[in-house]
């Protein structure tokens, strides 16, 4: 029993660090912004790219969205539950979660959106 709730716990604590970190890049990029506000739609997005790019999430952002600008990627990495990797997902028990076979060894579980 107590090794399960450890399990959880450690866990738990790893997905909480996941959506500090990503909530921590989304908000350094937006603060950078603000210092250039002359920037036109086609600029913008070379910004706004390179923090999809780091999540390795830009395959599911693709599929869902035309464009990476403030608004879409923003809402993708934070409030969308079709990216498991999103904040929202991070620490809300309500997207789907494997749980980690023993046959792998302890490997972490894997995560699918709704």
């Amino acid at each position: 029993m107590l090794s399960r709730v450890a399990n959880a716990l450690y866990w738990m604590s790893r997905y909480i660090e996941r959506a500090e970190n990503i909530a921590r890049i989304v908000d350094v990029n937006l603060l950078l912004l603000l210092d250039f506000r002359s920037l036109d739609n086609d600029r913008l997005a070379g910004y706004w790219e390179p923090i999809v790019k780091s999540t390795g999430d830009d395959a599911t952002f693709w599929q869902l969205y035309k464009e990476a600008n403030d608004h879409t990627v923003t809402d993708f990495l934070t409030f969308n539950p079709d990216n498991c990797n999103s904040i929202i997902c991070s620490v809300v028990s309500d997207c789907t979660f494997v749980a980690p076979d023993s046959s792998t060894g302890g490997a972490p579980p894997s995560r699918v959106a709704k």
